[in-house]
């Protein structure tokens, strides 16, 4: 099964992280990233296993981990096939030593990690939006232009989410920190 390790916010982030979404879809851009139904996140790790015994392992992992604040300082985009328009967290040792730390965790598992995720090759972004058309990263460039300010964030959970189409298995509170 293909699971996905996701990083979420407080509330007030999400709410400004959806409506920077919907602006984007009101100015001619598609709706993938919100039809998805998954929360605003920053994903740390992707991977396949068939470990029935992952969640319990997870619930290990988290049980010293705790609350912490990222920035969203700018916008990028992936141009490949997904064509991925995202904010972009500043890179804090918070933020760097939770990625790691799970890594280092799960490292003799033997899960199928995808690349894109994995230590050293990792660009943790929350996505705006996706799939998108030439047309459509100029339109949400121009929205993000416009009402995008940096905000800080709290990582406030910890989700797990699986299959494609993704859906929430389970969400992990954080220790306040």
């Amino acid at each position: 099964m293909e699971y996905g390790v996701l990083l979420y916010f407080d509330e007030e982030s999400n709410k400004y992280i959806e409506n920077l979404r919907n602006k984007v879809t009101e100015n001619d851009v598609n709706n993938h990233t919100i039809k998805g139904g998954i929360r605003p996140h920053i994903t740390i790790a992707s991977f396949e296993t068939k470990d029935e015994e992952f969640l319990e392992k997870l619930k290990f992992f988290l049980q010293d981990e705790i609350t912490f604040d990222v920035v969203f300082g700018s916008i990028g985009i992936f141009p490949f096939e997904n064509n991925v328009v995202y904010l972009a967290p500043v890179l804090n040792s918070n933020l760097y030593n939770i990625h790691n730390r799970f890594y280092q965790y799960f490292n003799n598992c033997g899960y199928e990690y995808n690349s894109h995720y994995k230590p050293q090759s990792w660009v943790p972004h929350c996505t705006i939006a996706s799939h998108l058309s030439t047309k459509e990263i100029l339109n949400t460039i121009v929205t993000l232009r416009e009402d995008f300010k940096p905000i800080k964030s709290k990582i406030s959970y910890i989700g797990i989410i699986e299959g494609n189409p993704a859906k929430e298995l389970v969400s992990y509170r954080l220790k306040n920190g």
